[in-house]
Order: structure tokens, then sequence, then C-alpha cells
């Protein structure tokens, strides 16, 4: 009896082997094709790069180094309002 038992046993640890090995497949392709994806999205957002962000950064360099005279950075401003307008514009119209 003890035989049979085994036996029984030993199909229901093949069968439960079986099952995990094409779960664990499944999963593995879905990771790639998750990766896959990821991949493709991180090329779209790395390649839009946010309008007028370099008269954004030179804005925020000339405020860091005239902290206590904004004004002196009032030119970038100017510039960077109209890149801003000039930005939207061509998006919106």
């Amino acid at each position: 009896m003890r035989a049979c038992g085994a036996a029984a046993d030993d199909d229901l640890v093949q069968e439960v082997a079986a099952i995990v090995r094409a779960s664990y497949e499944e999963m593995s392709e879905c990771r790639a094709a998750l990766e896959r994806m990821v991949d493709a999205l991180s090329g779209e957002l790395a390649a839009s790069a946010p309008p007028c962000g370099d008269l954004r950064r030179e804005l925020e360099c000339c405020y860091l180094a005239h902290a206590h005279q904004p004004l002196n950075c009032s030119h970038l401003v100017t510039e960077f309002m109209r890149c801003a307008r000039d930005h939207a514009l061509r998006d919106h119209s």
C-alpha cells in the first residue's frame, strides 16, 4: 500500500513540477516583453527634452550666483519667457 501511495505522490510532484515550469516560462516571457516595453518607452522619454531647458538651467545658475541681486538675471528671465511663449504658440496653434 505504501508503494501505491508513493507512486501517487510522485505523480503529483511531477504534475506540480510541470505546472511550475510552465508558469516560470510564461513569467520569463512576460518579463522579457516588459523589458522591451520599458526600453522603448525610456527611449521615447529620453528623446523629448523639456522646452527651453538650456535657458532654464542658465537662469537657475544665474539666480544661484546672484542670490542677493536677482535683477542681474532679468535678461535671462526675458529670454526664458520669450522661449516659453514661442514654444506654447508653436505647440498649441
